[in-house]
Formats: structure tokens, C-alpha cells, sequence
């Protein structure tokens, strides 16, 4: 696994995904404070830093808040197949794969690439994500209090509890919520990548399919759930921090294991597919 991990840290398209995503997000950051300054407002009339962290925010420039969590969005699903899709077609252009075999068993090659694919997309989506907070955290006031003291403050935040995926969780501290709901984007982040690289284990002859298709068919799904299904359950929105009411977390379970699934089914095939290899 570790082979696969330096790869797919060292390539350029992994380095461009992590500038352009930090800077995008730092820049969000930045204008909402300048709104903050131009309007005049005081450090201590400030909500706390996770007022600012997702769409279910406190913020007055909700905008931003939006294009953040979208931004998050289309990144999760087109970020991570680029950045591993084509790891095993490289290996079958360069005529590795037999040598490689003679050192491990080709389930364990696959299985190692899927799983380098998943911690590395992992990495990546935590990493931009907290990157962007703790500006967050420098620029605002921590306020650690429980959300439950602060209601006479800020009415909304009885809409934000029933919106909350975890709202036990978000009403004894705001702070872990936000880093659950990190860790659920990051594992979401590594479940795209998993099934991008068994994808392209189909033997493609062109690798901007195998690149590009992955990504596109997760937003289309979603797009497809949120018209004929309903927008509480599309993955946008059993995942990421959307202020939609009716959330729960076992509808995030459910869809991760759908994930899971799509895997082991795209894996197995892809198994099938290269049988020429012992």
C-alpha cells in the first residue's frame, strides 16, 4: 500500500487538487470577513467560529456559506477520481503488472489500490477542510459554550438543531459535530475513490473515462434523488451539513453501505475483467 500512497501523494494532480480547494475555501473565508468588517461589525458581536463553518450556518453573507458546501460537494465527487483513476492503467501501459504479480497475488494488488485510493482521498479532504477552519478559528471568537445557553442569542439555532444530521450531538458541542461531520466527508471522499479506481479496473482503453465518468455519474445521482426522490435524501444531503430537516443518521449508514456495495460489485468485476493475470 505504501507504493500506491507515495504515487498518489507525489503526483502533480494531487498537489493541484489540495492548492486550488485550500485556496478556494480560504478565500471564501476571507471575503466573508471583509463583509463583516465593511459592515462595521464588532469582534464581540461575532458568533462563534463554527457559526461559520458549513451551509447551516449563522452567516450573513449566506451566499458564501452555499458555495462552500457545494464547492465541497463537486470536489468530493470529481477530485478524488482524478487523482487515482488512472493508477492502474499507468501500471498496464508500463507493462508492470507481471512483475508485480510475482510479488503479490493480484487480489491483493487491486485491494491495496482501492485502499491507498481511500486513505489518500481521506487525507486529502480532511486536511483542506481543517485548513480552512482554523482560519475560522483565528479570525472568530471559540465561545465553547453549549449551543443550548446561547438560544436567547440566536434564534435560528433551533432551526439548525432540528436541521443537524447528529442534533444530540451538535446541541453538547458544536465543535465535535463539525469534526464528525468531517470525518463522514472524508469518508464519503474515500468511498468515491474506492470505487473510481475499481471503475477503472473495467479495462478501459481511454482513461478519461475511467477519470472522468465516476465523478459525473455521483452528481447525476444526486441530482436524480433530489427530483424523483427527495432532496432529504440525496447524498448531498445525508452527508453534508444542509440545513434540511428529516436527516438522520441512519440514512447516511444506509447510503454508505449503497457505496459499499458499488464497490465490491465494480471490484469483483474488475477482478473478472483481468483474468489473463494469475
Amino acid at each position: 500500500m505504501s507504493r500506491n500512497l507515495t504515487r498518489i501523494l507525489n503526483r502533480k494532480q494531487t498537489h493541484i487538487a489540495i492548492y486550488v480547494l485550500t485556496l478556494l475555501l480560504l478565500t471564501l473565508a476571507i471575503i466573508e470577513t471583509l463583509i463583516y468588517r465593511y459592515k462595521g461589525v464588532f469582534y464581540f458581536e461575532l458568533g462563534a467560529s463554527w457559526d461559520y463553518f458549513t451551509v447551516d450556518s449563522l452567516s450573513s453573507a449566506l451566499y458564501l456559506s452555499y458555495t462552500y458546501t457545494y464547492l465541497i460537494v463537486f470536489g468530493v465527487a470529481l477530485i478524488p477520481p482524478l487523482m487515482v483513476s488512472d493508477l492502474y492503467f499507468l501500471d498496464r501501459k508500463q507493462g508492470v503488472l507481471v512483475t508485480l504479480f510475482t510479488k503479490e497475488s493480484k487480489v491483493k494488488y487491486f485491494l491495496m489500490g482501492a485502499l491507498s485510493s481511500f486513505v489518500s482521498a481521506f487525507v486529502l479532504m480532511f486536511f483542506v477542510m481543517n485548513i480552512y477552519k482554523i482560519y475560522l478559528f483565528i479570525v472568530y471568537p471559540y465561545d465553547p459554550s453549549s449551543v443550548y445557553n446561547v438560544l436567547g442569542r440566536y434564534s435560528e439555532d433551533l432551526v439548525y438543531l432540528d436541521a443537524s444530521l447528529l442534533p444530540h450531538l451538535a446541541g453538547y458541542n458544536m465543535y465535535l459535530y463539525n469534526f464528525v461531520i468531517d470525518l463522514l466527508i472524508s469518508t464519503y471522499a474515500g468511498l468515491v475513490a474506492g470505487i473510481a479506481y475499481a471503475f477503472s479496473m473495467q479495462n478501459f482503453k481511454n482513461k478519461l473515462v475511467a477519470i472522468g465518468l465516476p465523478g459525473v455519474m455521483i452528481i447525476i445521482s444526486g441530482l436524480f434523488s433530489e427530483v424523483f426522490i427527495g432532496s432529504k435524501y440525496t447524498h448531498y444531503n445525508t452527508i453534508f451539513a444542509f440545513g434540511i430537516k428529516g436527516r438522520s443518521i441512519t440514512t447516511t449508514l444506509i447510503y454508505f453501505s449503497i457505496l459499499i456495495f458499488v464497490f465490491l460489485l465494480l471490484f469483483i468485476c474488475g477482478l473478472c475483467r483481468n483474468r489473463e493475470y494469475k
